[in-house]
């Protein structure tokens, strides 16, 4: 046994010292790793990948079951002259911010996190351990995406994005520190996050939630006016009580009065303040104050909720978002930070 253990040996030393260690081609790594280790099933072996921080390059160490038990581990660098006690002289967890069920999210990953979520969610923590949740549910089972699929999920991002060109593209690459590579594997895994909100809240659960919360989804229709003045607030829902506020607001600006937005929209009960709820055609609602103005509006229609693509899609999100407080309140998290 010992000498089949030092030929594992031998192999696994010269399976290190023929790796890249180019940052690009750490999965393709990882798909060797996975070959080589489907080569030697009687043999207990895991790899250890590290990324130092402004690094380009990746370092590999291999770990190894020893027969007689406990653990061998493997490393190989080459002789470039410089000393390990410089290049491990910092903490080993210096270049993460958060583990998640062990599994390590980057000082990296969350800068590029934040660069793309910056101003789209209120609790950005809960967001970091919702996508390393995400990634790990992914890496369990990574779906396949076609290419068709992947020039999809571009074509969304650059007009999400205004690039309109393929020179705004590079630009914005540049400007962000990625490279066309790494934006393909962003959108890749941005393609398997769908397909996982359809893997996870399956069509049957998103009708029976319609069931449930019909009333949620109904659509509203009005028309709100926007003023900086609280008295002139106050005389619109006072004039508008009578004559309504698509007239006074009309009228008014007619006059050359200065000072007034005012919009027809349309938005399902969910995506509302809780005044528009119950509120029935014909009612004023307001003034409410919000941020530096005065926001009024008047009821025009209410139609019935449809289980339409859009409802679907809000729907969807909702629930996946269930299904992640669930896996997040089962996860083991230990900030680096604090």
């Amino acid at each position: 046994m010992a000498s089949t253990f030092e030929a594992m040996l031998a192999r696994a030393a010269r399976f290190l010292r023929e790796l890249p260690h180019g940052r690009d081609d750490a999965e393709h790594v990882r798909a060797q790793f996975r070959s080589f280790k489907a080569a030697h099933p009687t043999f207990r072996v895991d790899l250890l990948v590290d990324q130092p921080p402004g690094s380009l390059n990746v370092d590999y160490d291999m770990l190894l079951g020893h027969p007689d038990g406990g653990t061998v581990a493997l490393s190989w660098r080459p002789d470039n002259a410089t000393p390990w006690s410089v290049m491990y002289a910092d903490h080993w967890a210096a270049n993460y911010v958060v583990t998640v069920n062990n599994h390590a999210f980057s000082v990296q990953d969350a800068l590029l996190f934040l660069k793309l979520a910056l101003g789209q969610y209120p609790d950005l923590m809960t967001e970091m351990v919702n996508h390393a949740l995400v990634a790990q549910a992914i890496a369990e089972q990574p779906s396949r995406v076609t290419k068709k699929e992947l020039q999809a999920a571009a074509d969304e991002f650059r007009s999400l994005n205004h690039l309109d060109s393929t020179e705004a593209t590079h630009r914005w690459l540049k400007e962000t520190g990625l490279s066309l590579k790494r934006l393909e594997e962003l959108l890749t895994q941005l393609v398997r996050r769908q397909k996982l909100e359809q893997q996870v809240v399956l069509a049957k659960l998103i009708r029976e939630y319609f069931r449930t919360h019909r009333t949620e989804f109904d659509v509203l229709r009005f028309f709100q006016v926007s003023v900086e003045d609280k008295t002139m607030a106050e005389h619109l829902v006072k004039s508008s009580r009578k004559k309504g506020l698509l007239y006074v607001t009309h009228s008014l600006m007619g006059k050359g009065r200065s000072g007034l937005t005012g919009s027809l929209m349309s938005r399902h009960i969910f995506e509302l303040p809780c005044e528009f709820a119950k509120a029935a055609v014909g009612k004023i609602l307001g003034p409410v104050r919000e941020g530096n103005v005065w926001w009024i509006a008047e009821i025009m229609m209410r139609e019935p909720a449809r289980l339409d693509s859009h409802t679907r899609a809000a729907i969807r999100a909702e629930l996946f978002q269930e299904w992640l407080t669930k896996r997040r309140s089962e996860a083991a998290v230990r900030w680096h930070w604090m």
